[in-house]
């Protein structure tokens, strides 16, 4: 069991590392896409009635994103140290019952062995 909580508790943080690295990446692409974009829109100069976002709000909406995204990914976080948490004390427990099922044994096979020499 302890194998087992350790080894789950190793599965969580590597996830966790992974889906940083994933948004980190996804929020690297978009801001490039939104930087590419605000280039095109200069060069171009889209009227004021286009369905193109201006590039004066492209940045307060990178920012918006980048905003969503965190909440998104501290969410995730909090979420998965919870269930790390939660598998450090299964296995605390059961290390617990490990030691007095052990404790257990221990008293009968003493009491066994001193009934055994009376």
């Amino acid at each position: 069991e302890r194998d087992k909580a350790v080894g789950d508790k190793t599965l969580m943080e590597n996830k966790l590392e992974e889906e940083r690295e994933y948004f980190k990446a996804k929020l690297e692409g978009h801001a490039r896409e939104m930087g590419d974009m605000a280039q095109a829109s200069k060069i171009t100069k889209l009227d004021g009635e286009s369905d193109v976002l201006d590039p004066s709000r492209m940045p307060k909406e990178l920012d918006d994103l980048l905003g969503d995204m965190n909440k998104v990914t501290s969410q995730r976080e909090k979420d998965f140290v919870k269930q790390i948490d939660d598998l450090a004390k299964a296995n605390n427990e059961e290390r617990k019952k490990s030691k007095a099922l052990y404790k257990g044994y221990r008293d009968l096979r003493l009491k066994v062995e001193q009934a055994g020499e009376g």
